[in-house]
Order: structure tokens, then C-alpha cells, then sequence
């Protein structure tokens, strides 16, 4: 009998020891170190805007034109229209990231068309 009160014993010992180390390493985890959630459309990254020519301007989102859009890399009068559409609904863009929204325009072509364009 005393056989098994010892083993028993250093069975919980040994569990408790396990369940205190886990939550030491686990409950320090984090603590001192700063988390930053980057915002999905950021201020801070954009791509540089291209030089303005007089073949290929840089067109201003709220102000522009349906067939101004159209000479945009990439956007043909569907989606020159879907743009017009799409501020006419929400008034004014804030941010560049905002045609991410409209329909029809892709990773792809917001890659191709960021540097043409600005809000003012």
C-alpha cells in the first residue's frame, strides 16, 4: 500500500509541477511585447506617384471624368463608368484604397493605376 501512495504522490506532484510550468510559459507569452495590427489600407503605403505627362495625367478621384478614367492603364468605359457610378454613391472618395470597392477592379489593376491617381 505504501508503494502506491508513493507513486501517487509523485504522480501529482509531477502534474502539478507540469500544469504551473505551462502556465508560466504560456501566461508569459506576450507580456512586455508590443502588438501592432497593421490597418488593411494604410495611409502610409502608396506607391509613388507617377510623373505626370501630357500623354498619361494624374487624375484627381472626385473630379475626374469618366473618359478621363478611361485613358487609366487598364480601364475601359465599363469600369470607367462603375468608378463614376461608385462616387456618385458615396459622395466623395476619401482614400485611394476606396476603389478596391468597385466592381471590376482587381489586385491587378489598382497595382497599374495607383501611381495615376490622387485625392484632393
Amino acid at each position: 500500500m505504501h508503494k502506491y501512495r508513493t507513486a501517487i504522490a509523485t504522480l501529482w506532484v509531477t502534474s502539478l509541477f507540469m500544469v504551473l510550468a505551462l502556465g508560466m510559459y504560456f501566461g508569459s507569452l506576450g507580456k512586455g511585447a508590443e502588438v501592432t495590427v497593421p490597418q488593411q489600407q494604410s495611409q502610409g503605403y502608396r506607391p509613388a506617384l507617377a510623373e505626370e505627362t501630357p500623354e498619361q495625367p494624374i487624375l484627381d478621384l472626385n473630379t475626374a471624368t469618366a473618359e478621363e478614367f478611361m485613358t487609366l492603364p487598364g480601364i475601359g468605359e465599363k469600369l470607367a463608368a462603375a468608378i463614376v457610378a461608385y462616387r456618385e454613391q458615396i459622395g466623395t472618395f476619401q482614400t485611394v484604397w476606396q476603389l478596391d470597392a468597385v466592381p471590376g477592379i482587381g489586385e491587378r489593376t489598382m497595382e497599374k493605376i495607383l501611381p495615376y491617381l490622387k485625392i484632393s
